[in-house]
């Protein structure tokens, strides 16, 4: 009795443990902030679709979910996957194809933070092995499971022919990886922040300068008549040089949205386009076919 008292007191001690409740406090908080900030950047993402409403240029939901498990720890998967199917659900045409999307969309972060870890990744982004790890580990080889899934996903529910299953693949597989070669980048640079207050007005006026100037080349390079893309690689090299990853991170994510714009617009004048040849040639088939008709008619009165 003496020993089941004391079980019972021992039980009750670790339900009122304050550690325990502070540590799921902050799990809940972290919880929300990152499926919140995924489930948000998804539905922004999901304007520049390009396949069935779900395939874009960039998803910036990839480099955001990575740099989640690296600072949070994998145990705040469970956020991504839950932010990952309410985005897919309402826009997938079955929810077994939403479910199979959300699971890759968890699995690739999951595959590129146990594959960084296990190349000796630093989040500092110090060294060249870093930046080598997160392109062909954390973007490049990783990303291709959210690519086959999502597919498959959209393949099972007749969205995609068979047909356009390979460039399905690619552009799923480009957008996830570009999301995290743009986002991880940055957010991981954000601890570089508290160095900017060492900064003169001098250094702030260059920086802020550059930025809006590769913002407003940026828009005329991808979307005015004057477009030449490369008019921004001279500030993105002043921005990283100058300003080191922070800067080179921030240029970064100021020209990839006019990309993927630029792009998206692309993609919706050859699909018009393509509309347009489809209802040319039905016209011209329906006036072949009028013109048949007619001449056989004729050809019928003359013969009686």
């Amino acid at each position: 009795m003496r020993q089941g008292g004391r079980k019972a007191v021992s039980r009750l001690s670790r339900l009122t443990d304050s550690r325990r409740w502070a540590w799921t406090g902050a799990y809940a908080g972290r919880f929300v902030v990152v499926a919140a900030t995924y489930y948000l950047t998804a539905r922004l993402s999901l304007r520049v679709a390009l396949v069935g409403s779900v395939v874009t240029p960039i998803w910036p939901p990839t480099g955001i979910a990575v740099v989640a498990l690296l600072w949070f720890g994998v145990e705040v998967w469970p956020a991504i996957a839950v932010a990952a199917l309410l985005v897919n659900a309402p826009i997938n045409s079955s929810l077994a194809g939403a479910a199979l999307i959300a699971v890759g969309n968890t699995a690739a972060p999951l595959l590129a933070v146990g594959l960084l870890h296990a190349s000796g990744f630093r989040a500092q982004l110090d060294r060249l092995r870093d930046a080598l790890a997160l392109v062909f580990l954390g973007a490049l080889t990783s990303m291709a499971v959210s690519a086959a899934l999502g597919t498959t996903a959209l393949l099972m529910d007749g969205t995609i022919s068979r047909g356009d299953v390979g460039s399905t693949w690619a552009l799923w597989w480009a957008g996830d990886a570009t999301g995290v070669l743009v986002f991880a980048p940055l957010l991981l640079s954000l601890g570089q922040v508290g160095q900017l207050g060492q900064l003169g007005w001098r250094r702030w006026l260059e920086g802020t300068g550059v930025i809006a100037s590769l913002a407003l080349v940026a828009w005329l390079g991808f979307h005015s008549q004057f477009q030449d893309t490369y008019l921004v690689f001279p500030l993105l090299i002043w921005a990283a040089v100058r300003f080191g990853q922070l800067g080179a991170s921030l240029a970064t994510v100021t020209v990839r949205p006019h990309d993927a714009a630029a792009s998206n617009a692309d993609a919706s004048d050859i699909r018009r386009g393509y509309r347009a040849h489809l209802v040319r040639a039905g016209s011209d088939h329906d006036r072949a076919c009028r013109s048949t008709r007619a001449r056989t008619q004729q050809r019928g009165n003359a013969s009686t």
